[in-house]
Protein backbone atom coordinates (compact mmCIF):
# COMPACT_ATOMS: atom_id res chain seq x y z
CA UNK A 1 0.00 0.00 0.00
CA UNK A 2 1.48 3.40 -0.97
CA UNK A 3 2.23 6.02 1.42
CA UNK A 4 1.25 9.71 1.09
CA UNK A 5 1.93 10.91 4.53
CA UNK A 6 4.07 14.69 4.12
CA UNK A 7 5.57 14.39 6.95
CA UNK A 8 7.04 10.55 6.41
CA UNK A 9 8.55 11.96 3.10
CA UNK A 10 9.63 15.25 4.52
CA UNK A 11 11.43 13.49 7.04
CA UNK A 12 13.53 10.76 4.75
CA UNK A 13 14.23 13.29 2.15
CA UNK A 14 15.05 16.31 4.86
CA UNK A 15 18.99 15.80 4.80
CA UNK A 16 18.86 15.70 1.12
CA UNK A 17 17.42 19.02 0.34
CA UNK A 18 20.51 21.62 0.24
CA UNK A 19 21.66 18.98 -2.16
CA UNK A 20 18.89 19.07 -4.15
CA UNK A 21 18.57 23.07 -4.17
CA UNK A 22 22.69 23.25 -4.53
CA UNK A 23 21.74 20.97 -8.42
CA UNK A 24 18.87 23.01 -9.40
CA UNK A 25 20.17 26.27 -8.59
CA UNK A 26 23.36 25.28 -10.48
CA UNK A 27 21.82 23.99 -13.48
CA UNK A 28 19.70 27.47 -13.58
CA UNK A 29 23.35 29.26 -13.62
CA UNK A 30 24.24 27.35 -16.08
CA UNK A 31 21.37 27.42 -18.60
CA UNK A 32 21.48 31.42 -18.35
CA UNK A 33 24.98 31.04 -18.98
CA UNK A 34 24.85 29.22 -21.94
CA UNK A 35 21.93 31.78 -22.93
CA UNK A 36 24.30 34.57 -23.03
CA UNK A 37 26.64 33.13 -25.00
CA UNK A 38 23.95 32.20 -27.73
CA UNK A 39 22.51 35.43 -27.90
CA UNK A 40 25.87 37.19 -27.92
CA UNK A 41 25.85 38.12 -31.96
CA UNK A 42 24.77 39.70 -34.46
CA UNK A 43 21.47 37.86 -35.56
CA UNK A 44 18.00 37.62 -32.69
CA UNK A 45 18.58 34.02 -31.67
CA UNK A 46 15.03 33.31 -29.80
CA UNK A 47 15.80 30.55 -27.12
CA UNK A 48 12.34 28.19 -26.46
CA UNK A 49 12.10 27.32 -22.65
CA UNK A 50 11.90 23.65 -23.91
CA UNK A 51 15.77 24.55 -25.05
CA UNK A 52 16.17 26.04 -21.19
CA UNK A 53 14.56 23.08 -19.08
CA UNK A 54 16.35 20.50 -21.07
CA UNK A 55 20.25 22.37 -19.99
CA UNK A 56 18.87 22.55 -16.42
CA UNK A 57 17.77 18.99 -16.59
CA UNK A 58 20.95 17.98 -17.62
CA UNK A 59 22.90 19.26 -15.07
CA UNK A 60 20.87 18.46 -12.75
CA UNK A 61 20.76 14.48 -13.79
CA UNK A 62 24.83 14.95 -13.81
CA UNK A 63 25.34 16.27 -10.04
CA UNK A 64 22.50 14.28 -8.94
CA UNK A 65 24.16 11.44 -10.45
CA UNK A 66 27.37 11.78 -8.84
CA UNK A 67 26.07 12.52 -5.17
CA UNK A 68 22.75 10.04 -4.77
CA UNK A 69 25.19 7.07 -6.48
CA UNK A 70 27.07 7.04 -3.59
CA UNK A 71 24.08 6.96 -1.29
CA UNK A 72 23.29 3.24 -0.01
CA UNK A 73 19.62 2.23 -1.26
CA UNK A 74 19.32 4.98 -3.61
CA UNK A 75 19.78 4.47 -7.45
CA UNK A 76 19.84 7.76 -9.83
CA UNK A 77 19.10 7.68 -13.46
CA UNK A 78 16.96 6.78 -16.11
CA UNK A 79 14.11 3.91 -15.55
CA UNK A 80 12.45 2.57 -18.44
CA UNK A 81 13.40 6.34 -20.43
CA UNK A 82 12.81 8.59 -17.38
CA UNK A 83 15.33 10.00 -15.36
CA UNK A 84 14.99 10.36 -11.42
CA UNK A 85 15.75 9.27 -7.85
CA UNK A 86 15.07 5.76 -6.98
CA UNK A 87 15.21 6.09 -3.38
CA UNK A 88 15.32 2.98 -0.89
CA UNK A 89 12.87 1.54 -2.53
CA UNK A 90 10.22 3.48 -1.57
CA UNK A 91 9.72 6.68 -4.05
CA UNK A 92 10.90 7.53 -7.58
CA UNK A 93 11.26 11.32 -7.50
CA UNK A 94 10.96 12.88 -11.08
CA UNK A 95 13.01 16.33 -11.56
CA UNK A 96 10.71 18.64 -14.39
CA UNK A 97 10.44 22.26 -14.61
CA UNK A 98 6.44 22.95 -12.68
CA UNK A 99 3.54 25.16 -13.65
CA UNK A 100 2.01 27.58 -11.10
CA UNK A 101 -0.08 24.80 -9.67
CA UNK A 102 2.96 22.37 -9.12
CA UNK A 103 1.95 19.97 -12.28
CA UNK A 104 4.64 18.64 -14.16
CA UNK A 105 5.18 21.25 -17.12
CA UNK A 106 5.87 18.87 -20.19
CA UNK A 107 3.84 17.07 -22.65
CA UNK A 108 0.76 15.04 -21.64
CA UNK A 109 1.94 11.44 -22.39
CA UNK A 110 0.38 7.67 -20.83
CA UNK A 111 3.07 7.65 -18.49
CA UNK A 112 2.78 10.76 -17.32
CA UNK A 113 -0.89 10.51 -16.62
CA UNK A 114 0.12 7.14 -14.39
CA UNK A 115 2.93 9.20 -12.28
CA UNK A 116 0.34 11.74 -11.96
CA UNK A 117 -2.13 9.59 -10.59
CA UNK A 118 0.07 7.48 -8.53
CA UNK A 119 -0.90 4.34 -10.99
CA UNK A 120 1.88 1.50 -10.97
CA UNK A 121 4.94 1.43 -13.15
CA UNK A 122 6.09 -1.69 -14.24
CA UNK A 123 9.49 -1.39 -13.56
CA UNK A 124 8.58 -0.13 -9.57
CA UNK A 125 7.36 -2.03 -6.76
CA UNK A 126 3.46 -1.34 -6.00
CA UNK A 127 4.13 0.17 -3.10
CA UNK A 128 6.53 2.98 -4.74
CA UNK A 129 5.05 6.51 -4.72
CA UNK A 130 5.74 8.92 -7.04
CA UNK A 131 6.77 12.30 -6.41
CA UNK A 132 7.72 15.38 -8.10
CA UNK A 133 10.65 17.92 -7.38
CA UNK A 134 10.74 20.99 -9.64
CA UNK A 135 10.93 24.02 -10.21
CA UNK A 136 8.78 27.60 -11.14
CA UNK A 137 10.21 30.23 -13.06
CA UNK A 138 9.50 33.82 -13.84
CA UNK A 139 8.28 34.60 -17.31
CA UNK A 140 11.60 35.15 -18.82
CA UNK A 141 13.44 32.54 -16.91
CA UNK A 142 15.53 35.03 -15.68
CA UNK A 143 14.91 33.64 -12.15
CA UNK A 144 13.62 30.74 -10.06
CA UNK A 145 10.38 31.09 -8.19
CA UNK A 146 10.84 28.21 -6.14
CA UNK A 147 11.88 24.71 -5.82
CA UNK A 148 9.31 22.33 -4.88
CA UNK A 149 8.97 18.84 -3.72
CA UNK A 150 4.94 17.81 -4.53
CA UNK A 151 2.86 14.40 -4.47
CA UNK A 152 -0.56 14.30 -6.79
CA UNK A 153 -2.58 11.57 -6.83
CA UNK A 154 -5.28 12.54 -9.23
CA UNK A 155 -5.00 16.10 -8.04
CA UNK A 156 -2.64 17.79 -5.92
CA UNK A 157 -1.77 15.76 -2.19
CA UNK A 158 0.51 18.07 -0.89
CA UNK A 159 3.64 20.39 -1.76
CA UNK A 160 6.90 20.83 0.45
CA UNK A 161 8.83 24.04 -0.72
CA UNK A 162 12.09 22.86 -0.51
CA UNK A 163 14.32 26.13 -0.05
CA UNK A 164 12.27 27.35 2.88
CA UNK A 165 12.65 23.68 4.73
CA UNK A 166 16.24 23.78 3.68
CA UNK A 167 17.17 26.98 5.55
CA UNK A 168 14.90 25.29 8.49
CA UNK A 169 17.29 22.51 8.53
CA UNK A 170 20.47 24.48 8.01
CA UNK A 171 20.07 26.05 10.93
CA UNK A 172 18.60 23.41 13.28
CA UNK A 173 21.83 21.83 11.82
CA UNK A 174 24.06 24.72 12.76
CA UNK A 175 22.87 25.19 16.48
CA UNK A 176 23.60 21.53 17.33
CA UNK A 177 26.67 21.75 16.49
CA UNK A 178 27.29 24.80 18.11
CA UNK A 179 25.89 23.23 21.50
CA UNK A 180 27.90 20.07 20.73
CA UNK A 181 31.10 22.43 20.52
CA UNK A 182 29.51 24.06 23.29
CA UNK A 183 29.10 21.25 25.34
CA UNK A 184 32.77 20.06 24.60
CA UNK A 185 34.37 22.91 25.94
CA UNK A 186 32.11 22.93 29.06
CA UNK A 187 33.57 19.38 29.74
CA UNK A 188 37.31 20.78 29.11
CA UNK A 189 36.69 23.65 31.67
CA UNK A 190 35.13 21.29 33.80
CA UNK A 191 38.28 18.68 33.56
CA UNK A 192 40.78 21.74 33.68
CA UNK A 193 39.02 23.21 37.00
CA UNK A 194 39.67 19.84 38.49
CA UNK A 195 43.04 19.32 37.79
CA UNK A 196 43.92 22.33 38.77
CA UNK A 197 42.06 21.81 42.06
CA UNK A 198 43.62 18.21 42.62
CA UNK A 199 46.98 20.20 42.19
CA UNK A 200 46.39 23.10 44.69
CA UNK A 201 45.34 20.24 47.13
CA UNK A 202 48.30 18.29 46.78
CA UNK A 203 50.44 21.41 46.89
CA UNK A 204 49.07 22.31 50.12
CA UNK A 205 49.14 18.70 51.93
CA UNK A 206 53.03 19.24 50.77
Amino acid sequence: MKNFKRSDWHELLLPHYPKLVEFTQLGFKKMIECKSVIIDGDVSVEIEPKTCANIIHDVFEAYAKDYFNNIDGVVTGKHDGVFGIYFKEKCFIRFNKLNDDYSISNAKTAQRDKFLSQQNLSMFPNEVVYLNLGYTVDTFWDEINGIHLVCWNNGKLWEIDVIEEKTVYEQYTLDIQETYQDNILERRRTTLKKVLSAKENKQKSN
